[in-house]
């Protein structure tokens, strides 16, 4: 079908959202491609993401032309993880993270493509859950080698900032969560902190300044079975209960 001249404007208009960002998307090889628009203003497309060190992602993508909101059609598996309380499976890619619940797929990332906000990166950057699935942890980048440690809440759809000036990485988020998700550590210029949910929900979180273990890595600490936290540190191995937290 040949697009009227009006959807065709409607067409380069959407395009231009992603296109206007075209320098940084060349850079993470990110490729538009398979463009089709329906006479009720509707655009299929697909969306090509390459990279050097991992197998290429595509997926299709459904735009509403008058609207410009996007839909995620197909979701392409990097990681999957089990969640457990929800007995949902949570799926990873280059383009989001989502579940696949009792209403079909749901995205519950606060980036993703169909958002158009990881239009300035072409990816996205490492994020960690809690077991439970309600809570997770995200580097924004801020800097070419620097991130805020933001904390993500599912349900409520918000960012807290916990910590700042955390070492970029585009590989795994410098933290780690208790096995029933109410504590998490995290590593800042070699430094090891701890962040308590309950006292989150109380509203009483100690400055960071309070919050910090000691000296070490995280590779360095290892949580046990009722959220006692193991950690090495000068060949010394301590264990601090959950109530000293």
């Amino acid at each position: 079908m040949k697009p009227s001249i009006f959807i065709r404007i409607r067409l380069w208009a959407l395009l231009g959202l992603f296109l206007g960002k075209a320098v940084p998307l060349l850079f993470a090889q990110v490729s538009f491609g398979d463009l089709s628009v329906s006479a009720d203003s509707r655009l299929l497309f697909s969306v090509r993401s390459d990279s050097r060190v991992i197998a290429p992602e595509k997926a299709w993508f459904l735009a509403d032309l008058t609207s410009g909101k996007v839909k995620t059609l197909t979701f392409p598996v990097q990681s999957a993880t089990w969640i457990a309380p929800l007995q949902e499976v949570q799926i990873t890619n280059r383009f989001g993270v989502f579940r696949a619940g009792k209403t079909g797929m749901v995205d519950v990332s606060p980036w993703s493509f169909a958002s158009k906000s990881l239009l300035g990166t072409g990816k996205l950057l490492p994020s960690s859950y809690s077991p439970d699935g309600s809570w997770a942890l995200f580097l924004v980048r801020t800097s070419d080698v620097s991130a805020d440690l933001d904390l993500w809440n599912v349900a409520a759809g918000t960012l807290e900032t916990i910590s700042k000036d955390v070492e970029l990485s585009y590989t795994s988020v410098p933290a780690l969560w208790s096995p029933d998700g109410q504590f998490f550590v995290y590593e800042k210029e070699g430094s090891l902190y701890y962040f308590s949910m309950a006292q989150k929900q109380q509203n009483r979180v100690p400055a960071e300044a309070m919050r910090r273990l000691g000296s070490g890595l995280l590779k360095s600490a290892a949580w046990g079975p009722q959220d006692e936290l193991y950690y090495v540190r000068d060949e010394v191995l301590y264990r601090i209960l959950p109530q000293e937290f």
